[in-house]
């Protein structure tokens, strides 16, 4: 079975945001490259889509899905065939806002 993927505003908003970063630190051509090893690992999931392991928000019943990317973390979760990309976490980010912001997009 094939599953198809969304991306939700915010988590194409988190990989528009690290990609400026990296090309403002690293240039334009690193940019690119970790865009599409970002990319590359999501697809994967349309005939793997338990390839990322389980995170939980501690002090809620919402569970994600996490894929790593080098130094980025996809967020997702599954729903019937569909996956949703909900965050792009860059790891040289402070991890004590992941459940903040996940908690946050989770509310809206």
């Amino acid at each position: 079975m094939r599953y198809s993927i969304i991306w939700t505003d915010d988590a194409f908003a988190d990989l528009k945001d690290i990609a400026q970063q990296i090309k403002q630190q690293f240039g334009a051509g690193t940019a690119r490259k970790v865009v599409t090893e970002i990319r590359q690992r999501i697809d994967l999931l349309k005939t793997t889509p338990q390839l990322g392991t389980k995170h939980h928000i501690k002090d809620s019943d919402t569970e994600y899905y996490v894929l790593h990317s080098k130094k980025n973390r996809i967020f997702y979760d599954i729903s019937d065939n569909i996956i949703y990309i909900d965050a792009v976490w860059d790891n040289r980010r402070d991890d004590r806002h992941i459940n903040i912001m996940l908690t946050q997009r989770n509310n809206k």
